[in-house]
């Protein structure tokens, strides 16, 4: 397995003790949301159930214009699958750092691995490395030629089963 990329690093609790280091992670005022334009709706709903395809389509072009996500509901996959998946992807996010650090990408669409985001301030000229990680893997029913590129922790990770 390849090593880390030696610019990447994980945001550990310990370094938050020190506000120096707590500085590489505070992102400047004009990268900042502003609160103020932000919208107060509620997440667009998608209903699966809906008959009209056209209909679909449009509601959910118009939350990826308007929102950029949407929560989708009668989907038809049973609670207790997506109780299973959130529950080990949990898990794997709870894994230590040197378990995770063997995932990590450069590239954020990479099959199976994780990716770190940042904010480039162009103004300091530096990256700022956002507080959060990124899991991103293709799940396909049919073809479970997928499953070689996800994480093998935890182990019920790659066998989650419909």
């Amino acid at each position: 397995m390849k090593p880390i990329a030696p610019a990447f690093q994980w945001a550990d609790v310990n370094e938050y003790s020190s506000s120096s280091n707590l500085e590489k992670y505070t992102v400047p005022v004009n990268h900042r949301p502003n609160f103020q334009t932000i919208s107060h709706d509620p997440i667009p709903t998608i209903d699966m159930s809906e008959k009209d395809n056209s209909l679909l389509v449009q509601n959910i072009t118009n939350a990826c214009k308007e929102f950029g996500f949407f929560q989708v509901i009668n989907h038809g996959v049973k609670r207790e699958l997506c109780d299973r998946v959130l529950d080990v992807i949990t898990t794997f996010f709870e894994l230590s750092y040197k378990e995770k650090t063997v995932l990590v990408a450069k590239d954020h669409m990479e099959d199976g691995k994780i990716y770190k985001y940042s904010v480039d301030d162009t103004v300091e000229g530096k990256e700022i490395p956002m507080w959060s990680e990124a899991l991103f893997h293709h799940w396909h029913p049919v073809d479970h030629g997928y499953t070689l590129k996800l994480p093998e922790k935890p182990d019920r990770y790659r066998y989650i089963s419909f």
